[in-house]
């Protein structure tokens, strides 16, 4: 039987001390679903480059069928890319537990007022450092988090970083 940590070194990369990443993902999604008649796919493939700490994408691709009405300039422009990639990203995000590395899932329905101290801290670190690593804005990601400005959540990843979490 392996250990879990050497199943940790073969199968994931280090994001953070609990945070850990696939190295390589292939990923697709519809947008914004197939129900709606203008719906387009987004295919990406992206490698995580542990010195920057962040996803690298080597491929996008994005297709909607002519019979869908294909794709044109003004699409290619209007397509949140980046966004749609972003997110899909973060569901290869693992948090390690007791039991091993576990998919992370966004604290979304959590409100910061509710988390205190280091609680709190350790949250702000873990989302700053997805954002970052999927290629968002991370302060920006925070404080939408947050529901504070971003002068707030500035303040708060300054605490982050000051107690060793960043």
């Amino acid at each position: 039987m392996t250990a879990p940590d050497d199943h940790v070194a073969k199968h994931y990369r280090p994001l953070r001390p609990d945070l850990f990443v696939i190295p390589s993902i292939e990923m697709g999604e519809i947008y914004p679903d197939v129900a709606d008649p203008g719906w387009f796919a987004v295919g990406a493939e992206a490698e995580f480059v542990p010195e920057e700490q962040r996803y690298v994408l080597s491929r996008i691709e994005i297709l909607r069928p002519p019979e869908r009405g294909g794709l044109n300039a003004v699409d290619l422009r209007e397509i949140p890319v980046m966004a749609i990639v972003g997110s899909a990203i973060i569901s290869y995000v693992h948090v390690q537990s007791e039991a091993g590395p576990v998919l992370f899932e966004r604290p979304d329905g959590t409100t910061i007022s509710s988390l205190q101290g280091s609680d709190r801290l350790l949250a702000i670190a873990r989302q700053y450092a997805i954002a970052r690593a999927v290629g968002r804005s991370p302060l920006k990601d925070v404080a939408e988090w947050m529901g504070v400005s971003q002068s707030t959540a500035t303040r708060w990843v300054s605490k982050a970083r000051a107690a060793g979490l960043l």
